[in-house]
């Protein structure tokens, strides 16, 4: 009658709990066969609509059968469980799925028996309501002592305790004592009550150091997604000792299951180490080198946490960038994450890659960084170096965006190859691709922030100093570009004059740039040692404009009015080979078409004109202001040649600190132009380049120059900087 009549009506899918239960197992009333017989008895169109409400946020133990009683099923709590669930957070949450018109699921399945109707639909229910639990509350939870069980009684732990049994000698018992340690020093120790403590009070420094945290609806649903399908990986951009916390606790805040965290072995001392565990960190050394246990054991862990659905994050990058723009892959932990899901192999589950970018408006460890990249040593992390970190808390540092971007599935990466059986080199093929393509997912997604805009166009000035009136000329120019590239904005400000206020008011605050008031109007002077600073918010969306900035500096080199494309074309893919280690590229286009968008971006800038099937430059300067976009670059590469030519030898560790000594001299003598060139990672990037290029011979320790091999180079990079010297 209910049904008949239109009205709204509640069902719920499993009884409640009755005395009864404990002595024999009731037949439990079943809702769904009527609900089935009232739509064949009507045309009225009925409609389900599956809810769950969720009263607990912490994952959900397994429980015994008296648990079940007293508390009710795992994913459908009773009312003892209801009641803690409300004490220990009062703030339910009500999720609605898509509704079930049972007029179509009937003709769907019309072919089957009305048992295997009720059977199909009750089970499509249920999973729903289990899924949506589970995108809030992550999978069910395994206590400490179960999941280091099933890690050391694996067989990968067997066979590596038969291996060092048979190199070492020693008494089996002895290695797993030896592994047992090696867990614990790994190993989370998930705790619900110290997320939602640390949760709470990280929302709170969020709030009183950022402006707000920018992320969209479609980004939290992607993970959402990726959690009803299997495995989630959280692959983010990695720029502070912050992204970790605040991915997490911007999950928690926003109701949904927030992840393990793949985190370096240095934050593992007292308490943070502590506290992250009960976060569900788990850490991993830098290094594998030399040690046959660390890595069996992290990456059988590692597995049993793919098994077991537990979301993941990881760095792919490794370390946090000190330069702005994305790190080369490192595929160590990329590469056991997709071990683990080749071992699953469930057609109806998948392992998913999740891009996601993290930007600030303001980076808070900037002034760390500069100290960096100009040679001084990274500080060990300790208890004290947090104490000094408190200070973020006396600045503001604007908004912080976040963005996910499209998933990367294991079984795209895996294109049909049998992942178990495939060459080494053809694994290390695959895996170096599919980071590219993640890393590329992330720059997809980067958002082009004022401090970003600004800096590119402070830097894109050849000269110390620049008039007001010709940096919101260019800031308007480059804008344009970046609108043309389909780059997203933020910031609040699409007008130019906005953009130039804020980030001014930035780089000047933070004085990086001096501001003069002179007859003719303001002028900025570019502070010599924070325009490495400047680089670091510049580079944050330089990946835009990698490929125009190519073709731009082998047009200026070859100084003609008519683009010889062939001459230009050589000079372009030396840029793009020399500077791989720098700059991700997008990994589905190949040199050809990575020209074809340069001309296009250059001519719709105002650089370039195609006329008759040739191309002329019809503003050298313009050319000029995008082809010193990666000018530091190239002088980082010649001041690592001409280190070692002017040494005749360089120990191979001592390399990229020799090259900054000798480029500091460089720049005393005008030799180079560019501050922001003496950058250690820069230059660690070129001796591996000049190294795997044969540019580089190691003679014993000591690097020294293949004369033969380097001449090309030097000539190539002379031309590139000659003209930018010239333009200067």
């Amino acid at each position: 009658m209910l049904f008949r009549s239109g009205r709204p009506t509640c069902l719920f899918l499993a009884p409640a709990p009755d005395l009864r239960d404990l002595v024999v197992k009731r037949e439990e009333p079943d809702p769904v066969p009527a609900l089935l017989e009232a739509q064949r008895r009507t045309d009225r169109p009925i409609h389900v609509v599956p809810i769950v409400v969720i009263s607990n946020r912490s994952p959900e133990p397994a429980r015994r059968e008296v648990g079940q009683f007293l508390m009710g099923l795992e994913n459908i709590p009773g009312g003892l469980g209801k009641l803690l669930d409300i004490a220990v957070q009062p703030h339910s949450l009500v999720q609605a799925g898509e509704p079930i018109a049972l007029a179509e699921y009937l003709e769907r399945y019309k072919a089957e028996s009305p048992a295997r109707q009720r059977k199909v639909l009750k089970l499509a229910l249920l999973r729903w309501l289990y899924q949506e639990s589970r995108v809030v509350r992550g999978p069910r939870s395994r206590p400490y002592d179960q999941v280091r069980r099933q890690v050391l009684q694996s067989r990968p732990i067997a066979e590596l305790v038969d291996r060092e049994v048979a190199t070492t000698g020693k008494p089996p018992e002895k290695i797993r004592r030896d592994i047992e340690r090696t867990y614990q020093k790994i190993a989370a120790s998930f705790y619900f009550p110290m997320v939602r403590l640390f949760g709470n009070l990280c929302l709170l420094i969020w709030n009183r150091i950022y402006s707000g945290i920018d992320v969209r609806a479609e980004d939290l649903d992607r993970i959402r997604e990726a959690l009803r399908k299997g495995t989630p990986i959280l692959v983010p951009s990695h720029r502070s000792h912050l992204d970790y916390l605040l991915i997490s606790s911007l999950l928690y805040d926003r109701d949904v299951a927030i992840p393990h965290i793949v985190a370096g072995d240095n934050l593992s001392f007292w308490p943070l180490g502590w506290i992250f565990r009960s976060c569900g960190a788990f850490f991993i050394k830098r290094s594998f080198s030399g040690d046959r246990i660390f890595p069996v054991v992290f990456g059988r862990y590692l597995a049993e946490l793919v098994r077991m659905e537990v979301p993941v994050e990881f760095f792919i990058e490794g370390g946090r960038s000190r330069t702005g723009k994305l790190l080369p892959p490192k595929l160590g932990v990329f590469g056991m994450v997709l071990d683990a899901a080749a071992a699953m192999s469930r057609p109806d589950r998948d392992v998913s890659f999740l891009p996601i970018y993290v930007g600030y408006e303001q980076i808070a460890e900037e002034r760390a960084y500069a100290r960096e990249l100009s040679g001084a040593r990274k500080e060990k992390e300790s208890v004290q170096q947090v104490a000094k970190a408190a200070g973020v808390l006396r600045n503001r540092y604007g908004k912080v965006y976040l963005r996910v971007g499209e998933p990367l599935t294991a079984r795209e990466i895996f294109s049909g190859e049998d992942w178990g059986r495939i060459s080494k080199d053809r694994r290390h093929e695959l895996l170096l691709a599919a980071g590219e393509r993640i890393l590329h997912r992330i720059n997809t997604e980067a958002v082009a922030l004022p401090t970003a805009i600004v800096a590119l166009a402070i830097l894109a000035h050849p000269r110390r100093g620049l008039r007001h009136s010709d940096l919101r000329d260019r800031v308007a120019r480059l804008k344009a570009f970046l609108d043309a590239a389909g780059v997203p904005q933020g910031g609040g400000l699409s007008h130019v004059e906005g953009i130039l206020a804020e980030a001014l008011q930035r780089f000047v605050g933070g004085k990086m740039l001096q501001a003069f008031e002179e007859e003719h109007g303001r002028v900025y002077s570019i502070m010599p040692e924070r325009r490495v600073t400047l680089e670091y918010y510049k580079n944050a969306v330089l990946h835009a404009f990698v490929p125009a900035a190519f073709y731009a500096g082998a047009v200026r080199a070859l100084g003609q009015p008519v683009v010889d494309r062939a001459a230009v074309s050589r000079l372009f893919r030396t840029q793009q080979f020399l500077l791989r280690y720098e700059f991700v590229l997008d990994p589905d286009a190949d040199s050809d078409v990575l020209e074809a968008r340069a001309v296009h971006a250059l001519t719709a800038y105002g650089a370039l004109a195609t006329e008759g099937g040739e191309i002329r430059v019809v503003d050298r300067a313009r050319v000029g202001e995008i082809a010193n976009l990666v000018a530091n670059f190239l002088e980082s590469y010649l001041l690592v040649i001409k280190a070692v030519r002017n040494a005749r030898s360089v120990p191979v560790k001592e390399l990229p600190r020799a090259a900054l000594t000798w480029g500091r001299t460089a720049l005393a003598l005008d030799e180079i132009s560019r501050p922001e060139a003496l950058n250690l990672v820069n230059l660690e990037n070129a001796a591996r380049a000049f190294a795997e290029d044969g540019v580089l011979r190691v003679n014993g320790d000591r690097y020294e120059l293949v004369n033969d091999l380097v001449g090309t180079y030097v000539d190539d990079l002379g031309r590139l900087l000659l003209q930018e010297a010239q333009d200067r």
